[in-house]
């Protein structure tokens, strides 16, 4: 593997330089136009007061349309892209269902973490305002939590203990837990390969950060050499761009970091960087893992130039004519704005008398004119018209159409598609951004999250799935751009779906349907309060995927024995299923086997106990049999009364055990004497009393004669 030396980077990175000379003004002028900076601060007050203002200096208003404009582009491109989820490569496969699972919940542990709302608001305006946005992710083993202390060591690089045998800190080396960063990086910091015709295609990318020279030389103390070439540059200057303060700056006393990445390629084929300065390599090495680090999309580009052009570039004619004519209305106000009054020469003017609210003057001689002062209301149809067609070119005429807003939903509804087919351009670039962030994240999290924050990301009940995690092929699952949680149009749009749903439906689906639809449902959070709808298919889940890894699942008496062989045996039926390993498919087959052995149970159980009951409701009918007083047997017999339900019940139990009504009346009178005489006997066991209303009573099953 061929590596470059210090001269052949700063090659790299002047012909760069010299590149992008003209766009890199371009970024920083953009920053300072959508800030209201563009212009240097001057006395106001002095061009303002007639009589303090120089015939040099012209007066020069500055209206901000441009804020305006990005805040306008921002708010769209982040309603029709607020985020991404990750959903299923094969929607049907339980793998790629699993996989996309767990991938989903560590990305939404890391938005909650990490705060990526907020990012995404500011990445949306370097990308429409700047016209280019660039973040870099990586692994930063100094962030996070502080853990403790390294153990000290000898010169011999043993380990040090005290007394009592414990291990001896060291406090110039703390500990910290790691952590995920997500670098912003701003456009005029970010050279590229001079030759790439696409900066997605770039050989490689540098980034260029200023660090203290100090801190630099306290980081490499343990290499005399490097510190050495570092002290050589301290005294340099550096121009480099300020984000904070939206302008270039000269730095004394810093020095500056080059960030080389390299993708991988045929020379690189893991990728390679290399952190330097212009005298040194501090850093090289390969790309951690192979995985690219860098997130980069443009707002407009062009043919001529890989860099990203933003709105501002179309904008900015419209915007200089507009602030042009302000300052001549402002200018005629300043100058020509009072009354004048005009009298001859020789005329005198004289305080009249004062009456209340009337100030009056006394002249001899020609009487004066009064001369009306401008406004500049001339320019006001100028003006006017420049806003209306900036609007026009800027496609801003949703803002007047939300002033009207619809209250039918279906007109909200085709609104917002309408809307969105406006900005689609753009906002599928962004889309694309925040789905290359989303990869890299998900590839360093493979390797770097600990089991315990991993197991806190997914929740305990997966932590049985956390290699599964680590497993995963991205080519089992998609990222896509999520729907908007936050515009009103969209949510609606799916909960009227929901709702026409479960109106015209609700009654054929199964209580598990249900709980996946209302866990679905954009209003509210349903998960939790509608979590035991959904506990079977879960389980169903988690069982198969144990299966399919080899274990050997554990089959729990609480199961639902239908709804797991149902699920079970669709998932027999895929097509996929017969490249399973032949271990797993026997697998499959014996659980199923074990879950129709207990539905066999329970049906045997539930026969069992529904043969225990008798059925006691419906009119008493009279049956030619009689019974004796269990109180007072002396007393003479009396005919029974049975419910009509008890009698039906009696002869369907007879007919299923093959003593259908002709059989028996087919018997001779000794064979019916006998019945009769076992009907009297266990009559007292069977007919209990009841009490009113009651439904059914337990009983012995009756023992039928061999």
């Amino acid at each position: 593997m061929k590596t470059l030396s210090v001269s052949e980077l700063n090659k790299y990175y002047d012909d760069s330089e010299t590149s992008d000379s003209s766009v890199f003004s371009e970024f920083r002028s953009n920053v300072l136009l959508m800030s209201g900076d563009h212009y240097k601060k001057q006395d106001t007050e002095k061009h303002r007061d007639p009589a303090k203002r120089s015939t040099s200096i012209k007066l020069r208003l500055v209206k901000n349309h441009i804020h305006r404009i990005i805040r306008h582009y921002t708010t769209s491109i982040l309603s029709y892209a607020p985020g991404v989820a990750i959903t299923p490569q094969d929607e049907l496969n339980l793998q790629d269902q699993k996989d996309a699972e767990l991938n989903d919940k560590v990305w939404s542990y890391a938005k909650a973490k990490h705060r990526l709302k907020e990012k995404i608001r500011k990445w949306a305006w370097d990308f429409c305002g700047v016209g280019e946005v660039c973040v870099i992710v990586r692994f930063d083993p100094n962030a996070g939590d502080f853990i403790g202390y390294a153990q000290e060591v000898d010169e011999d690089g043993f380990p040090v203990f005290d007394e009592m045998g414990q291990p001896v800190a060291n406090e110039d080396e703390p500990v910290f837990s790691g952590d995920f960063i997500f670098d912003r990086i701003f456009a005029a910091n970010l050279r590229r390969d001079g030759a790439a015709k696409d900066m997605r295609e770039a050989e490689w990318l540098c980034v260029t950060k200023m660090v203290s020279t100090k801190k630099l030389k306290a980081d490499y103390s343990h290499d005399p050499d490097i510190v050495a070439k570092i002290t050589e540059t301290q005294d340099e200057e550096y121009v480099v761009f300020d984000g904070i303060k939206g302008q270039y700056s000269k730095t004394a006393g810093q020095t500056a970091i080059r960030e080389y990445y390299f993708r991988p390629c045929h020379q690189y084929p893991k990728g390679y960087f290399y952190i330097a300065t212009t005298n040194v390599i501090l850093e090289q090495g390969e790309l951690p893992y192979g995985i690219w680090p860098i997130a980069w999309s443009g707002f407009d580009e062009f043919a001529t130039n890989p860099r990203g052009k933003s709105i501002i570039k179309v904008a900015r004619p419209y915007v200089a004519e507009i602030n042009r004519a302000s300052s001549e209305v402002a200018l005629h106000q300043v100058t020509l704005g009072s009354d004048k009054i005009l009298y001859q020469k020789g005329t005198k003017l004289e305080q009249g008398g004062l009456l209340p609210g009337v100030r009056g003057l006394t002249y001899q001689g020609r009487e004066p004119t009064i001369l009306q002062g401008r406004d500049g209301s001339q320019y006001l149809p100028y003006i006017q018209g420049q806003i209306a067609e900036l609007d026009q070119v800027m496609m801003l005429d949703e803002i007047n159409m939300e002033k009207n807003q619809q209250l039918d939903p279906m007109a909200l509804l085709y609104r917002a598609a309408q809307h969105h087919r406006k900005f689609s351009q753009y906002a599928e670039k962004f889309e694309q951004f925040l789905i290359d962030i989303c990869e890299i994240y998900l590839q360093l999290a493979q390797q770097y999250m600990p089991d315990q924050e991993l197991a806190q990301a997914i929740g305990s009940n997966e932590m049985a799935n956390i290699q599964e995690f680590r497993d995963a092929d991205p080519l089992r699952y998609k990222i896509c751009v999520q729907a908007s949680d936050s515009t009103l149009e969209e949510r609606l749009g799916k909960q009227m779906q929901f709702q026409h749903l479960l109106q015209y439906v609700g009654q054929s689906l199964s209580r598990d349907d249900i709980g996946k639809i209302i866990k679905e449902m954009p209003f509210g959070n349903f998960k939790e309060a509608f979590g035991d709808f959904t506990m079977d298919h879960d389980n169903a889940k988690n069982l198969m995927l144990a299966i399919e890894r080899g274990e050997q699942p554990q089959i729990s008496q609480s199961d639902d024995p239908k709804f797991m062989i149902k699920k079970l045996d669709a998932r027999m039926r895929r097509p996929d299923f017969k490249y399973l390993d032949p271990m797993v498919q026997q697998v499959y087959g014996a659980v199923v086997e074990q879950y129709q052995q207990m539905e066999a149970m329970l049906e045997q159980k539930a026969m069992a106990l529904k043969n225990e009951y008798i059925p006691a409701d419906g009119p008493l009918v009279t049956v030619d049999t009689y019974v004796s007083d269990p109180e007072d047997p002396s007393k003479p017999a009396k005919r029974v009364k049975l419910p009509q339900r008890a009698i039906e019940w009696l002869i369907q139990t007879l007919s299923a055990q093959g003593n259908s009504l002709e059989r028996l009346e087919s018997l001779n009178s000794r064979q019916m004497a006998e019945i009769g005489q076992m009907m009297l006997a266990q009559g007292g066991a069977m007919m209990q009393p009841q009490p009113q209303g009651s439904l059914a009573q337990p009983v012995q099953p009756p023992q039928m004669p061999m």
